[in-house]
């Protein structure tokens, strides 16, 4: 086992539980939507 996905490859949002809250879901959404408008 390699262990979390962050081993093997860039992350750039966790979105943590298993499984996750619809809550942490959206919320992660959120997140990257502001990273890529960042960009």
């Amino acid at each position: 086992s390699f262990g979390g996905v962050d081993n093997v490859m860039p992350v750039d949002v966790f979105i943590p539980g298993c499984p996750p809250h619809p809550y942490a879901i959206i919320n992660g959404l959120l997140r990257a939507v502001r990273l890529i408008a960042k960009k």
